[in-house]
């Protein structure tokens, strides 16, 4: 373990925070990168046996010519894909992600305070995160359910008459043989209909998460946690959505771009497409490497940042005024609790 001088976190502007953020990643960053290699490794270990039964199938047909036998096989093959993913998503959520996410945030707390770990004292602190936050995991999980179903309901609707609205602007054009700006009028609001319900999808998501920071640094467990995390987000939804807007803008860009490289790759053919998409495929597993952690050492900043500026600075062991007595900090979830020493007896002897 290495320790660093604890980082001061004061109320802080949107730059403050990236800068933070920054200097808390930064902090024995092949550490922190090779803790999310690891459960990389673990997801796409989970998505290729899922995957193997209907890639099978599909290798082995001789060529490229179907029976009936072989059809049959391959929707086996799809059936049993659909239940392994299914079994893979149930195990992912309740089982990884508390492992994951109870040890990552525990971590990135402990670098605000001073201390980095190293990967193999990281994943000795997992074995005792599923039972920290299994519950607090499955209380999140279904808060999420919750508010992606109240979403779904309303972005439904607005969708439905969006493309309506837009299917019966883009007629008139048509019938007047413009078909290029038919479709234009057609695919324009449809972009700004996916826009406006991935912006809705992100302010929805945004109030559940400090779950995982106020689990680590608050006695606060399950729905107590979910409520705290909604109640901390309120107060402050502008700077963190805001936060939130940007990172989510930056993972969107990569996504487009491994999208191109993706339909280029299609076109091309022999030695030039398969470059291109294990370039692709490489580029996205670097951004997914990085994305994670970094976005995990942003909700903990902001999770500081929001409580700070709500709270003070006491709760962090640091006097609000010069004269007053410091308090001690409630321990963390990635502390071990320090006994006081005892007072000692005083001399009733006089002094010679």
């Amino acid at each position: 373990m290495h320790e660093y001088e604890p980082i001061r976190i004061r109320p802080l502007t949107l730059r403050g925070v990236f800068g933070i953020t920054g200097k808390v990643f930064g902090r024995r960053l092949g550490a922190l990168i090779g803790y999310n290699c690891l459960y990389l490794v673990v997801l796409l270990l989970i998505v290729g046996i899922a995957m193997l039964p209907m890639l099978q199938p599909l290798f082995s047909l001789p060529d490229y010519q179907t029976s009936n036998a072989e059809a049959l096989r391959i929707v086996g093959g799809s059936l049993m894909t659909v239940i392994l993913a299914l079994l893979g998503s149930l195990l992912l959520s309740l089982l990884i992600q508390p492992i994951y996410c109870g040890t990552l945030y525990g971590e990135l707390s402990a670098r605000i305070y001073g201390s980095a770990s190293s990967v193999g004292l990281m994943l000795r602190r997992s074995k005792f995160s599923l039972k920290r936050f299994f519950t607090t995991t499955l209380c999140y999980l279904l808060a999420a359910f919750a508010i992606a179903f109240v979403l779904n309901i309303f972005v439904s609707i607005f969708t439905a008459f969006a493309t309506l609205f837009a299917t019966l602007g883009s007629i008139p054009s048509l019938l007047n043989g413009g078909v290029f700006h038919a479709g234009a009028g057609l695919i324009v609001p449809l972009v700004l209909v996916f826009l406006l319900v991935f912006v809705a999808e992100l302010a929805g998501t945004s109030f559940l998460l400090f779950v995982y920071p106020v689990a680590v640094n608050e006695p606060i467990r399950n729905f107590a946690a979910v409520k705290r995390s909604f109640q901390l987000v309120w107060k402050r939804f502008g700077r963190v959505f805001g936060c939130l807007l940007i990172l989510s803008g930056i993972a969107l860009v990569f996504a487009l771009i491994f999208a191109a490289c993706m339909f280029f790759a299609i076109t091309l053919s022999g030695v030039a497409g398969i470059v291109l998409i294990c370039l692709a495929v490489l580029l996205y597993l670097v951004m997914l490497l990085f994305l994670s952690p970094y976005e995990a050492a942003l909700v903990t900043v902001l999770y500081f940042d929001t409580r700070t500026r709500m709270e003070g600075t006491a709760w962090l062991g640091e006097p609000q005024q010069p004269s007053a007595q410091p308090q001690q900090p409630e321990p963390a979830a990635w502390q071990e609790p320090v006994q006081e020493p005892a007072p000692q007896p005083e001399n009733d002897s006089p002094e010679a």
